[in-house]
């Protein structure tokens, strides 16, 4: 005979579980601990497959992005079309663009600002993607200024 680790009952030698309270004996052969060994071990591997330990900041890789402005084309409405080619130079999938344009008019002077950002855009390591910014131009900007102001890494 041996005495409960809980209730401190005599229960026999090859008790796994006391009678009396229905406490386990050896803390490995209770069930409820798979429960919180589980998370131990599928929570890393989440966080790594999913990619949120390798997430990189657009901030810290900016000079290796090349934007460079491939043709604007303008309709008898004032919609004007602008296209840019963004070149990637990091060895980082990047998607989710977020940007911002600025309008001048001939003078210089800043008529408008165009911000939006286009989820469904993706840019792979060392390559090029097109992005196409879509403004209404009845103010007649004569120059504009394409700046990203910020791109998602990662996986999702």
């Amino acid at each position: 005979m041996k005495t409960c680790k809980s209730c401190i009952k005599e229960i026999g030698v090859s008790a796994i579980k006391c009678p009396y309270c229905q406490s386990y004996q050896v803390w490995y052969r209770n069930p409820q601990i798979s429960a919180l060994v589980f998370p131990l071990i599928y929570l890393p591997l989440m966080f790594y497959f999913m990619g949120i330990w390798f997430n990189k900041e657009y901030v810290d890789n900016e000079k290796l992005f090349n934007v460079q402005e491939i043709s604007h084309a303008q309709d008898e409405y004032g919609r004007l079309a602008i296209n840019y080619k963004i070149e990637n130079s990091t060895d980082t999938k990047w998607h989710s663009v977020a940007y911002e344009v600025s309008f001048y008019d001939i003078k210089g002077n800043l008529l408008f600002v165009k911000t939006g950002q286009e989820y469904s855009w993706l840019i792979h390591p060392k390559q090029s993607a097109l992005l196409t910014v879509d403004v209404d131009n009845r103010l007649k900007a004569e120059k504009w200024v394409f700046k990203i102001r910020d791109l998602k890494s990662g996986r999702f």
